[in-house]
Parts: structure tokens; C-alpha cells; sequence
């Protein structure tokens, strides 16, 4: 990702799970690369499914609303 274009999003808590849809609503195009995940190593996990579930859920909910406010914010062409 372009570093100006990464420092032009809205900043929010967890929006590393996000950064598809708010590239895309940039107008940025968003490409799928697969990568090689490896197991833990040591320790576990800080997180429940229902934690991670809760915390999606509300910044699903800030990213269904900025998609939207981008949407109705769109500049209207001179000449139309």
C-alpha cells in the first residue's frame, strides 16, 4: 500500500481489518496476494472468538458508516 494513501484514511482502533474497503472506497485498487502464515511459536492468544466478534462487529458497523458518508459526499460535476 502507498504510504500517502494509507496516511489519508480515518484513523480507528482495529482498522487493520478494514483496509480493503476503505482503500476501495479511496478509489484505490485492492489486490489479493496470498501469504505463508506460520504457527505460534510460544504463548496464546489474548483474544475470544466472542471478543473479536464484539469488537468487529462495532468497527463493522464505523466502516458500513464512512462508506456510506463518502458515498453521499461525492462532488456533483459542473454542467449537469
Amino acid at each position: 500500500m502507498r504510504r500517502d494513501a494509507f496516511l489519508a484514511l480515518p484513523y480507528f482502533h482495529h482498522m487493520h481489518r478494514y483496509l480493503p474497503a476503505l482503500f476501495a472506497r479511496d478509489g484505490w485498487q485492492v489486490a489479493h496476494v496470498d501469504v505463508a502464515h506460520r504457527a505460534r511459536g510460544a504463548g496464546r492468544s489474548n483474544y475470544s472468538n466472542l471478543q473479536r466478534g464484539l469488537v468487529g462487529l462495532v468497527d463493522l458497523i464505523g466502516v458500513a458508516w464512512l462508506l456510506r458518508r463518502r458515498k453521499m459526499a461525492q462532488p456533483v460535476e459542473e454542467g449537469r
